[in-house]
């Protein structure tokens, strides 16, 4: 009597164990390898799905992508590959572009541009040209391939393999330009790509915090660049370390944006921090890279250079006010010390309205983008500078994010 009932306590405990774990071992085989993992299409636009056969018909958000069927877009176009939370962007850069979507984690770039945000979903390989990129896990990167294929690595490492065998890391914030068989001895500073008003801004979605430093940073280079000579001589003379002499007819910026962002940034020398911003700037690295790299801010290299006024308010750089650059919230950069001494250097004192391009002297990139209007991360304070320059473009209105991103 005394035993009745606990076998049937026992049989039904166990039951419930063995659901629960096969359960489990469904979830876990319902997941399955990443190779074999769905494809869908996010938002789209002026994209088609085309068969191995060559069938064409028109792409639908939510639609599957199988294995094998190409994705491309029109030069308006533009079209997201969506895997178990990595996203594939194509095209939206003004010109026509073809991802063909081999599994799950191949991907072949046939055509034109595409942006690889893994930060959020499994990493992926990329086929470009008879290369092969490598993507892993946490890593964004940036592929472009035309006549010749550039790699750029928006956030973490990525890694190229040709068709020796020879492999290159590209470091995050650096890029590539591969031509050919050879691969680079060494990877360049990022470049942020140029965009036009109506175009997509992956980068914007993708790296929202390097997009929104790179355009306050341009900004207040326009500011400077369109003010007179006060501006530059003022920062060049309090500042007690070496200035290196830039050829005549390079803009005011290139020589006063290298100062403060080794002012407002720390891990080395001052001197060795202005010498590398300087260095990436010549090798045509955007200025949102080249603070990011030294581990700066953009609300640092404001500050910075207000301090060269004594930290008054209505500092002007040009017709930028530059306490409109500092967000109020945002992280202030770190190192910087108050600029002191003099220098017998003397900077620039020419008008220069467009700087020259070309080796050695980057113009301020990307150019004029609507990301200020669309990627909320940018925030206000861009708007209110971008309303203050004479060289802002108009912002178009959006639904939201994505929506105004991608045409919708």
């Amino acid at each position: 009597m005394g035993r009745t009932g606990h076998p049937a306590v026992a049989l039904g405990t166990a039951a419930i164990l063995v659901a629960a774990v096969g359960s489990t071992v469904a979830l876990t085989r319902t997941e399955g390898p990443v190779e074999k993992a769905a494809t869908t299409l996010g938002a789209v636009k002026n994209a088609k799905l085309v068969s191995p056969s060559g069938v064409v018909r028109a792409a639908r958000a939510g639609q599957r992508v199988p294995f094998d069927y190409v994705v491309r877009t029109a030069a308006s176009g533009n079209a997201e590959l969506i895997t178990r939370g990595r996203v594939v962007y194509v095209g939206g850069n003004g010109r026509p572009a073809a991802v063909a979507v081999v599994n799950g984690a191949r991907q072949q770039l046939r055509t034109g541009t595409a942006v690889i945000d893994a930060q959020h979903g499994p990493g992926m390989q990329v086929e470009i040209a008879g290369d092969t990129l490598a993507v892993p896990d946490h890593s964004a990167v940036e592929a472009t391939r035309s006549v010749a294929v550039t790699v750029g690595s928006l956030r973490g490492p990525s890694s190229i393999t040709n068709s020796s065998a020879r492999s290159l890391t590209v470091p995050a914030l650096s890029q590539v330009l591969l031509s050919g068989d050879a691969l680079p001895t060494n990877p360049a500073p990022l470049h942020l790509s140029d965009r036009g008003t109506n175009a997509v801004v992956a980068e914007a979605v993708v790296v929202p915090d390097l997009v929104r430093a790179d355009l306050q940073l341009q900004d207040l280079a326009a500011g400077i660049d369109n003010s007179g000579p006060s501006t530059a001589n003022i920062v060049v003379a309090a500042w007690s370390h070496h200035v290196v002499s830039l050829p005549a007819g390079t803009a005011r910026s290139e020589q006063v944006l290298p100062i403060a962002i080794a002012d407002s940034t720390s891990g080395s020398s001052a001197q060795l921090r202005y010498n590398r911003a300087l260095a990436w700037r010549g090798q045509g690295g955007s200025w949102g890279v080249v603070v990011a790299k030294l581990g700066g801010s953009e609300t640092g290299v404001a500050n910075a250079l207000d301090k060269y006024s004594g930290g008054q308010a209505t500092t002007q750089v040009g017709n930028v006010s530059v306490q409109s650059l500092v967000a109020p919230n945002a992280p202030q950069g770190g190192g910087g010390s108050r600029p002191h001494g003099h220098h017998t250097t003397t900077p620039p004192t020419h008008p220069v309205t467009t700087p020259p391009t070309g080796p050695g002297h980057p113009s301020p990139k990307p150019t004029k983008s609507p990301v200020d209007n669309v990627v909320g991360t940018v925030g206000t304070v861009v708007k209110k500078v971008v309303g203050l320059l004479p060289t802002a473009s108009p912002k178009p209105t959006s639904t939201g994010l994505l929506g105004g991103l991608l045409g919708h």
